[in-house]
């Protein structure tokens, strides 16, 4: 067994092990996935947040080949709560493991619905 080999079935028990969350796309079954947390911001000491980084998804690669850039997912969590995302940047390494990058779901959400006032007060 060669070096790579190894590699891709170490990842593959990994995502096993460590999946936490069913992506569902449509048309295919859905598949386990290791979702990082949304949530990571960064607290500002004047107050208010920043986010510090996109949410993060990884699948076995050899289960994802449907899930490209724009590819609109649900995801859902043991607890049963559904959350959507859009696909914003898919990273196959070669290693039996795809790490994708994941933005919100703004389906219905255009320019034309956006407001032509800024919220920000001066």
């Amino acid at each position: 067994m060669s070096v790579d080999e190894v590699a891709q079935k170490a990842n593959e028990a990994i995502i096993d092990a460590f999946s936490n969350v069913d992506v569902i796309a449509d048309g295919f079954e859905p598949i386990r996935g290791i979702f990082t947390n949304p949530n990571e911001v960064s607290k500002l000491d004047g107050g208010g947040y920043v986010d510090s980084q996109r949410a993060s998804l990884i699948v076995k690669s050899s289960e994802a080949e449907h899930l490209e850039r724009r590819t609109m997912i649900i995801l859902q969590f043991e607890n049963g709560e559904r959350q959507g995302y859009m696909i914003v940047f898919p990273d196959n390494d070669g290693s039996g493991r795809l790490k994708l990058t994941l933005g919100q779901d703004n389906v219905g959400h255009s320019a034309t619905n956006q407001s032509q006032s800024s919220s920000i007060s001066y």
